[in-house]
Formats: C-alpha cells, sequence, structure tokens
C-alpha cells in the first residue's frame, strides 16, 4: 500500500475476501488485535487495511 503523501507499507487484510482485493482498490487502516501469546498471558495488537465500503 502506499500512503498518501509518501511511505509504503506491506499489511496484513481483515474483514475481506482475498479473492476479491484488487492493486489500486481504496482502503483504510483498522488498529486490529494480531496474536495473543497464552503463554506468555499479553495479545498484540497492529495496524491493518480494510477495504473501504462505497456508498
Amino acid at each position: 500500500m502506499e500512503f498518501d503523501g509518501g511511505g509504503k507499507a506491506f499489511l496484513d487484510f481483515t474483514d475481506c475476501d482475498l479473492n476479491q482485493i484488487k492493486v489500486g482498490m481504496p482502503i483504510q487502516m483498522s488498529f486490529r488485535r494480531r496474536m495473543k501469546d497464552q503463554t506468555r498471558g499479553f495479545t498484540g495488537y497492529f495496524w491493518k487495511a480494510v477495504p473501504k465500503v462505497q456508498g
């Protein structure tokens, strides 16, 4: 993904059908749970990409 104003990132997608993702489609960022470590007792969060809903 390329950010407005510069910068690029590789991101995980969430809340979508991965077969519907297209290059250049509009997305938005969402702060989501990425993993839960039961052994050490913590949850890790990170930014994920979500396709923007048109309309």
